[in-house]
């Protein structure tokens, strides 16, 4: 029994336990969080709002009814409380307060001078996770709501550290933030640099994903929590969480050459862990988190289907094969080059490797000495197969943009 239930009055007293019946049903049915405040909400009268600890919300329930509230109305808008109105909860005073008390806590000043609203913390495995608020908007306050808020919480606590991607939204600020840029809820840059103000967050000037899949396809990374930990370890600057896909790293930098320098390592806990890595390339625009995500994503798919040995694939690395792996077959098979169709059918043909001569000296910056060395062949030798290439074919291994063909043919070919 509630130590204030005695001093209730038997109304108050009859509806008190009714909503605590209702709630723990919502408990015991496994009911979702939206669905747990909307039930909390028609039971107490008046809308609630449930955020995250870096003030994102979670849910929120208006009866269908106007709430004439700034806060209410960003929220609603924006999917976050206002960094606006966040600095006057500190200024206020009113963070400190809730921060400080265990229980519900009515607030009737400043920002809530108008429509008075009762605030409590929640906490999800030990730590403040998310925030509630019940806003008095079209009822007077009554002595219970207290009692009953600090009950809602604590129903709404237990629901929540059941929901892995609510905590995972909720706990970490900076996550948080690239959470709903990777799902699309964020994609205003002025609501980015609102939700980072808020978050006290100045990043780097130089951003690059990396996106960890296990190697079998289809497969899960069991240990994602753990090796999350240990991948930002190994990179300090960086942000590091599981994904439906795998694990997401953020590198977060002054200048881009962080993931070369801890490559070496990333590469032998991918191999240990039996991981494959796909990189972004860097930019500066966090807004498109996103599309650099999903580069990642298609890096990944292309380097299991080329069997490329390696542990960590830069998008750079598959730059060409990428592109082509977007065609339709009709779409390749029209756009192979002449010249690499004729020399591929006379390898074919005669047991030659003049193709794969060919892409070799493209990809070593069109050099006959580095080319030579990468073949194992002398460069009088590269020398005398280009000008034999040239003959068979009649493609110019000076002409830039027929090489560039001719490279984007062979992975057209390839796929």
């Amino acid at each position: 029994m509630d130590a204030s239930f005695d001093i209730m009055d038997p109304i108050e007293r009859a509806q008190y336990a009714q909503i605590k019946d209702a709630l723990i049903n919502c408990l015991l049915e496994r009911r979702s969080v939206n669905a747990t405040v909307r039930e909390a909400a028609m039971l107490m009268g008046c809308p609630i709002i449930l955020t995250s600890s870096s003030y994102r919300v979670i849910a929120m329930e208006d009866l269908g009814k106007e709430v004439d509230d700034p806060i209410w109305q960003d929220a609603k808008r924006t999917g976050y409380c206002s960094a606006d109105a966040v600095r006057r909860f500190e200024q206020e005073g009113v963070t400190r307060d809730v921060q400080g008390t265990q229980g519900a806590l009515l607030l009737s000043r400043g920002l809530a001078q108008k429509i008075p609203r009762i605030l409590q913390q929640i906490p999800i495995h030990g730590k403040v996770g998310a925030y509630i608020g019940l806003f008095l908007a079209h009822r007077a306050f009554r002595d219970s709501d207290l009692i009953l808020t600090d009950f809602i919480s604590r129903i709404l606590s237990v629901i929540l550290e059941q929901s892995r991607d609510l905590v995972l939204q909720g706990l970490e600020i900076r996550e948080s933030i690239l959470s709903d840029l990777l799902s699309g809820v964020l994609s205003s840059e002025a609501l980015l640099r609102e939700r980072m103000e808020t978050a006290r967050w100045n990043p780097k000037p130089v951003f690059c994903c990396v996106l960890f899949t296990a190697q079998s396809e289809g497969s899960k990374i069991e240990n994602a929590d753990y090796l999350s930990q240990v991948f930002t370890h190994v990179v300090p600057t960086s942000f590091s969480f599981p994904v439906p896909e795998g694990i997401f790293l953020l590198i977060n930098s002054d200048h881009g050459g962080v993931l070369e320098q801890k490559r070496a390592r990333l590469s032998d806990l991918a191999e240990e862990y039996r991981l494959y890595g796909s990189v972004s390339a860097k930019f500066s625009d966090l807004v498109h988190l996103r599309a650099y995500y999903d580069s990642c994503l298609k890096t990944s798919v292309l380097t299991k289907k080329l069997r490329i040995a390696e542990r960590i694939t830069r998008m750079e690395d598959v730059f060409f094969p990428l592109m082509a792996d977007r065609l339709s077959r009709e779409e390749r098979l029209a756009l192979v080059q002449a010249e690499y169709k004729a020399l591929e059918a006379y390898d074919r043909s005669n047991n030659t490797d003049y193709c794969q001569t060919l892409k070799t000296y493209f990809e070593h910056g069109c050099s006959a000495t580095e080319a030579a060395a990468a073949l194992y062949v002398h460069r009088n030798t590269l020398t005398k197969r280009l000008a034999r290439i040239t003959e068979l074919c009649g493609l110019d291994p000076t002409d830039g943009k027929a090489m560039m063909h001719f490279y984007m043919s062979s992975y057209l070919r390839e796929l």
